[in-house]
């Protein structure tokens, strides 16, 4: 059975963040990083907020006890479905962190009135799809880069009814 941890607060970044935000990079393995951060390129984005924040886009992180163990982004937050990067530190995969980080993102984007969130995953990422399937993502297909693309819709407040999926495909 998997054990749960306590104690995580997430939140946005701040602009004193960065050696946490480094030091979450770094100690990423060598499956997370082809998972996730190929060419250190979550790193490199994540270092544009530090230096003015790509606009559009929101980075939040998880930290417990002070230390950042998990890593949310959501690129395009001006379009009705944004984009979304998730990751969690080494020690804690299996604790549930991505659980609590995907309900955490999926509040955040229904307070907003967004439509949905997407997001992508190597076909190798079985635990990653898993999580994706059980808070409510549909897989769509494969994406140009050769990912999966996983899909999540829900009813935005001001619409009547909600994003019919067989449209999007």
């Amino acid at each position: 059975m998997e054990e749960c941890i306590s104690d995580i607060v997430i939140r946005e970044f701040r602009r004193g963040d960065r050696e946490r935000v480094n030091a979450f990079f770094d100690q990423m393995s060598g499956e997370t990083r082809a998972f996730f951060n190929v060419d250190d390129e979550n790193r490199k984005v994540a270092m544009k907020f530090f230096d003015g924040s790509p606009e559009h886009t929101v980075f939040f992180l998880a930290e417990h006890h002070g230390t950042m163990v998990g890593y949310l982004t959501l690129f395009h937050v001006d379009t009705l479905i944004p984009w979304l990067t998730i990751a969690v530190s080494e020690e804690l995969k299996g604790k549930k962190l991505g659980g609590r980080l995907m309900e955490f993102i999926i509040e955040y984007a229904r307070q907003k009135g967004m439509g949905g969130i997407l997001l992508t995953t190597l076909s190798a990422n079985i635990r990653a799809q898993s999580l994706y399937k059980r808070c409510g993502f549909d897989y769509m297909g494969t994406h140009m880069n050769g990912e999966q693309l996983h899909l999540l819709t829900f009813k935005r407040p001001s619409e009547n009814a909600g994003i019919n999926k067989e449209d999007l495909r």
